[in-house]
């Protein structure tokens, strides 16, 4: 349902398995996080855009013949990051440390922990210096790396290596010989389908892009994530012992909390619950959270009348634990991840922004993206952004232009005859329509063009044909009662609830086919808006989607024709 409608957002904190403290201690920082990542990654990739339109094809060519980035250039780099990480990350990385302590400040009033000094800032300042030195390591690690694996292939000429290098700035060395294995594949796969050269080239390099624009988004949010978990739990720390100093509590022991659901690494699930003495290591490794890239664990701190487990020297305060800068960088730690797995993980790290859902909820939608074809699958990840979501429970759900938001009654999604997720899906259908206009004055994908409001009456009057033809009638109502008629004798209800909605909204419900939206919604809405989301909605659904070809054969060509645009 597309609805012009102001509604009030109400974020939910995340649902955990855990209870009690524990419970509190991951819904804390899952809030913290859920609000502060998606500006944290808007920031680097930003940034990332901005280094890549600076650079010069002169400077790119020299890179090419040196195989090496100018000092010029790396001091360029090092001022840009340096100056993001001062303007920015650090203080979101003082906030991280000052939310971690607010629960202490709420138990005394009196307490007093300020992370703008002292130990908070010696961390964030040799964080930061530590955090520029190995971005711009990598992001020379990687261009080299490039500039080498091109050698290997015939087809890429130094204009073509240039062109491609300048995209993949930002990006980790295995993302960029990835990226440059895709445009190979690109490539291999215009010649076998007999394109031309300078096709195949504006293809492969294309797509290639395209792929980059991912990788930059997924690296931005594995960086933004563990950034900011590590601030939060070395604030949670610190906090701690400030309150032993000024003697509001005592001994204490640190307590690892796993996330304890799927996507909950081994090593973590092994160590959930595990107690260990204020100044130990965790079984893991990790002194504090996060014990590795994009970690969604939390420590517990918890008052005990004995230490536990024999005392340690404190990790030094920048180095503490710190995942592995390698694996930081990349966001692999065993080997890079196919083009459908890292499609299927992007989904994965978008949902984590929406507002919280049940596992069953979550599980459903992940299936029925898996499910889904490749196409629609990318323009959800290419146009969708972090927060889509807002609160509408106990009610049908609607996009609202007016605020860009989907409002969503999940438990309803959940349980729905047509298949749970099949309302999420199609408002994101209306999302996507009209999210992915170039500017705000453009008209909305489905009506950009008349040629898909003409499809969608062609084949109606195709199907009034061939129904008069072949069962004998007349009458319109006869006619669309023998369409159903033969729909039902071989798909469900369910199956064809778009179709259904779809045929009313073109004859306004003169013929009402059982599923649909209401003669009140019909006066004022286009049918290609509806029907635009309905042919998302089945793009993750076999049997929805084979029932569109069937009966709405040239409509839903047209449709995956403007999708292949969105991408």
């Amino acid at each position: 349902m597309f609805r012009f409608k102001k509604c009030a957002r109400a974020r939910v904190l995340p649902v955990i398995k855990t209870s009690g403290k524990k419970n509190a201690t991951l819904r804390r920082l899952r809030s913290f996080l859920a609000v502060e990542e998606p500006q944290t990654v808007m920031w680097l990739v930003n940034l990332w855009n901005e280094q890549q339109a600076a650079i010069t094809y002169s400077q790119l060519g020299e890179m090419i013949v040196t195989w090496d980035v100018s000092n010029e250039l790396l001091e360029k780099w090092q001022k840009s990051y340096s100056k993001m990480v001062n303007t920015k990350l650090a203080p979101q990385w003082t906030k991280a440390m000052d939310a971690a302590a607010e629960e202490l400040k709420k138990q005394f009033p009196h307490f007093l922990y300020d992370p703008s000094v002292g130990a908070a800032q010696e961390y964030i300042r040799l964080r930061g210096a530590e955090l520029v030195t190995n971005l711009v390591a990598e992001q020379r690690r990687a261009l080299r790396a490039m500039i080498a694996q091109a050698a290997h292939y015939d087809a890429m000429t130094p204009d073509s290596l240039s062109r491609m290098m300048r995209p993949v700035i930002g990006l980790t060395k295995p993302q960029a010989v990835a990226n440059l294995n895709y445009w190979a594949a690109a490539w291999e796969a215009g010649a076998e389908a007999g394109l031309s050269k300078k096709a195949i080239e504006e293809r492969a390099m294309r797509m290639a892009a395209t792929y980059a624009e991912k990788q930059h988004r997924y690296r931005a949010m594995n960086i933004a994530r563990t950034e900011l978990a590590m601030a939060y739990g070395r604030g949670a720390y610190e906090a701690t012992v400030s309150a032993q100093e000024q003697g509001y509590i005592g001994d204490c022991v640190k307590i690892w909390i796993s996330a304890e659901d799927e996507r909950t690494c081994t090593s973590c699930h092994a160590v959930d619950g595990e107690r260990v003495n204020m100044n130990a290591l965790f079984s893991n490794g990790a002194f504090v959270n996060p014990a590795h890239p994009s970690c969604r664990c939390a420590v517990a701190y918890e008052e005990v009348a004995e230490a536990v487990a024999p005392v340690t020297t404190p990790p030094d305060v920048a180095t503490q634990a710190t995942p592995d800068q390698q694996n930081l960088q990349s966001g692999t730690g065993s080997g890079m991840l196919s083009d459908e797995e890292a499609r299927l993980n992007d989904f994965k790290v978008q949902l984590d922004t929406l507002l919280v859902m049940s596992d069953d909820y979550k599980k459903a939608l992940i299936e029925r993206f898996k499910a889904g074809n490749e196409d629609a699958q990318r323009a959800y990840i290419k146009h969708v952004k972090a927060d889509s979501v807002a609160d509408n429970a106990n009610r049908k759900a609607y996009f609202d232009p007016a605020t860009g938001k989907i409002y969503m009654n999940y438990q309803r999604d959940l349980n729905d005859r047509r298949g749970a997720g099949n309302t999420f899906f199609h408002e994101n259908g209306h999302y996507l329509d009209w999210n992915s206009r170039a500017s705000k004055t453009d008209p909305i994908r489905s009506r950009k063009t008349p040629d898909f409001g003409q499809a969608i009456r062609d084949d109606l009057k195709a199907l009034e044909a061939n129904a008069k033809n072949l069962y004998g009638v007349k009458r319109k109502a006869d006619v669309y009662d023998k369409i159903m008629e033969d729909m039902l004798s071989q798909y469900t209800r369910e199956d064809l609830n778009g179709i259904s909605d779809i045929i009313e909204g073109v004859t306004k419900i003169a013929y009402p086919m059982g599923y649909g939206h209401g003669i009140k919604y019909w006066k004022s809405m286009p049918v290609e808006v509806e029907a635009f989301a309905h042919l998302y909605a089945a793009q993750f659904d076999e049997r929805k989607l084979q029932a569109m070809r069937q009966y709405l054969p040239k409509a839903t060509a047209e449709y995956e024709r403007i999708q292949k645009g969105l991408i």
